[in-house]
């Protein structure tokens, strides 16, 4: 997926780099550094989530063409077995009607003056409407886009992308950046300053991200079990 991931970085660089000028961070480090760095991220995540979903909606699609298949053969089965039924009820009321249709004409014969009588019962096809009943997987992954939250999130700036190519999620952090006030207000609304308690933490996100994450790193693998999406 090499070529998936330049493409994506490209189009994510271009977009991106002017970031780069005017950036504002206390470690004084150049914001080349921070912008590709958290781009080449960004790409990797996006690269790999569309893969994701990719393999989500082709395993969705098996499990429908399979769900197809086996209603079609049963309704395959049920027509044939009315077919079957259908034949035998006219067959059975073309000799019941013969047998009418001869006893009519000798009583008909009989009194001479009686005319002949011939009756034909009804003949009843009975139908079955073939129904194709096809579950369809609903389930909120293949429907939208991964979700996800940043542990340690820094400046803020990979949260920034990947919220702007349309991945909804948050990032929290000990203490607030200068760069978190150069983002939008949409964008600041999603950075968090808070204090995390490893072990009561949960997030209801598809993903947990620890780009950054220091001290926090030996309590991702905790934080990611505690929460049944991830």
């Amino acid at each position: 997926q090499k070529d998936r991931y330049m493409s994506v970085y490209d189009r994510l660089k271009k977009k991106y780099k002017q970031w780069v000028s005017g950036w504002t961070d206390t470690t004084g480090l150049d914001g080349s550094k921070h912008v590709f760095e958290d781009i080449a991220i960004a790409s990797y995540l996006i690269s790999l989530w569309e893969q994701e979903h990719e393999q989500m909606y082709k395993n969705n699609s098996q499990t429908k063409i399979s769900d197809n298949d086996s209603n079609n053969n049963n309704n395959t089965t049920t027509n044939n077995n009315n077919n079957d039924n259908n034949s035998t009820y006219t067959q059975n009321t073309e000799e019941s009607a013969k047998s009418e249709r001869s006893l009519t004409t000798q009583n008909s014969n009989n009194n001479n003056n009686e005319n002949l009588q011939t009756q034909i019962p009804n003949t009843t096809t009975l139908e079955n409407g073939s129904s194709s009943s096809t579950t369809e997987n609903t389930q909120s992954p293949i429907e939208r886009k991964q979700t996800f939250v940043d542990l340690g999130c820094g400046n803020g700036f990979l949260v920034n992308i990947l919220v702007n190519e349309g991945y909804d999620g948050f990032g929290v952090d000990l203490r607030a950046r200068k760069t978190w006030e150069k983002f939008p207000e949409n964008i600041q609304g999603k950075l968090i300053e808070e204090a995390l308690d490893p072990e009561n933490v949960k997030y209801s996100v598809d993903w947990v991200i620890a780009n950054h994450s220091d001290e926090l790193t030996p309590w991702v693998s905790v934080i990611a079990a505690q929460n049944p999406q991830s």
